[in-house]
């Protein structure tokens, strides 16, 4: 069985500085529970990076590296951590499907793929 290669996207407070190993700690427990997944990588923007800002490091690097076919998913934990600009959200998102990449957010329990990800991920998350 071909494991899904899984990236992650995050973006942490200004005035959590502890946050980061939080984060990738949950997700990298939360990836490895699935035994048809691996975690590629986990990209940080922190302390004050705006979400309406396409030109977040950690973003720009994300969408880079999915171009280059890196990885099979994005997940991120919820929606406006991603983008807040609808376009922006929407040309990605066209371009990840371009790229059969899938993009999975947490909050809304919603993937832009058929990956079976609803079920499972609320039940280890506990959305519904």
């Amino acid at each position: 069985m071909d494991k899904k290669r899984i990236a992650v996207y995050t973006r942490i407070g200004k005035n959590s500085p502890d946050e980061e190993d939080k984060r990738k700690q949950y997700f990298t427990d939360l990836i490895a529970a699935r035994e048809d997944c691996e975690l590629v990588d986990i990209y940080v923007d922190a302390f004050g990076t705006s979400a309406m800002d396409p030109t977040r490091p950690a973003y720009v690097k994300l969408l880079a590296d999915a171009e280059n076919k890196k990885f099979d998913y994005i997940v991120v934990n919820q929606s406006a951590e991603f983008s807040r600009d609808i376009k922006e959200t929407q040309r990605v998102v066209n371009r990840l499907r371009e790229l059969n990449i899938g993009l999975y957010i947490i909050d809304i329990n919603k993937c832009t793929t058929n990956f079976a990800w609803d079920e499972w991920f609320a039940k280890a998350t506990g959305k519904k």
